[in-house]
């Protein structure tokens, strides 16, 4: 095949892959189901967090509270590229414990 012609060829099959690939990713199936985010409950351990909606996007280490500080660490699921962002706030002196949450069901 000519140059010009393995060109076209794949600009063809990316046009055609496009909205294929596209549509499976609006299509997967979210891991914040109403029944999933109905079971959290402060106090969990990370492993319970993760057994429901597996390992996060990001992971940071902060202090959180404002007047009554203590170190956290957030995870964050979602985010850029992504219409829904899930934020879940663990208490690093209490062994990562979940602590608080902002969830949205994708159903």
């Amino acid at each position: 095949m000519k140059q010009s012609s393995l060109n076209v060829y794949r600009a063809s099959v990316l046009a055609l892959m496009a909205p294929i690939l596209i549509g499976c990713e609006a299509t997967a199936p979210s891991r914040f189901t109403t029944e999933n985010i109905s079971l959290l409950r402060q106090g969990m351990t990370v492993l319970e967090v993760e057994k429901l909606f597996g390992s996060p996007d990001s992971i940071r280490r902060t202090v959180c509270g404002g007047d009554r500080p203590w170190d956290c660490e957030i995870w964050t699921y979602g985010g850029r590229g992504s219409y829904l962002r899930n934020v879940l706030w663990f208490s690093v002196r209490d062994g990562r414990v979940l602590n608080q949450w902002d969830v949205t069901s994708a159903r």
